[in-house]
């Protein structure tokens, strides 16, 4: 049971640490602290999908276990478990549909969105960056009379843009950071699904 609570609150705290993701995407615009020449290096975004990157690998490894604790449950007499009775049907049926909707299900959603939403987030700022890039020059053009400086400043922010629009919308590369999660993910899908065949031949 404590084990159970613990991961129940770390999985509400993972919910809310995408949340806050998502929010931060949505007012990107309200941001003013990041890295304004690649904002996909800012430090706070970089811990931030480092942050997800590992609890998603956690939360991928615990449903692992979880998955593999319901089998030997469901499958082995390791536990006692007499699948005979009706209440024990139930009660495994119950678990298995929490084990494919909470950990099979949603731990993918769960790091799809958390890598959606910080590129969201990097992709905001990289616009937000440009729009005042372009700002720039066109106040530059407005007040400034030496022809020469003018230009030199115009080379500058133009550099300065060709360079945020070439620049990554992630901190790393997205397959080596998930690469762990999208393994385990596979091995728990499989094996949910192996699971169920198995249970819909033992339970009439």
């Amino acid at each position: 049971y404590i084990i159970i609570s613990l991961c129940v609150i770390g999985y509400m705290q993972y919910v809310n640490l995408i949340l806050m993701i998502r929010d931060c995407s949505m007012k990107a615009e309200q941001i003013l602290m990041y890295d304004r020449n690649r904002p996909y290096k800012t430090d706070w975004i970089v811990k931030l999908s480092s942050i997800t990157n590992k609890q998603s690998n956690l939360f991928f490894f615990v449903g692992s276990g979880f998955i593999a604790l319901l089998f030997l449950i469901t499958f082995t007499d390791f536990y006692d478990v007499q699948m005979t009775e009706n209440i024990s049907k139930i009660g495994v049926i119950y678990l298995w549909t929490i084990i494919a909707c909470a950990i099979v299900v949603m731990f993918p959603v769960f790091s799809v969105c958390s890598y959606l939403y910080i590129k969201m987030l990097i992709t905001k700022l990289i616009e937000k960056e440009i729009h005042e890039c372009n700002n720039l020059q066109n106040i530059i053009l407005k007040k400034r009379k030496k022809k020469k400086y003018v230009e030199i400043l115009q080379t500058v922010y133009q550099i300065k843009i060709i360079m945020l629009e070439k620049s990554p919308v992630y901190p790393q590369k997205p397959f080596v950071a998930y690469a762990a999660s999208y393994t385990i993910a596979g091995l728990n899908f499989i094996a949910t699904i192996q699971a169920v065949l198995s249970l819909a031949r033992i339970i009439p």
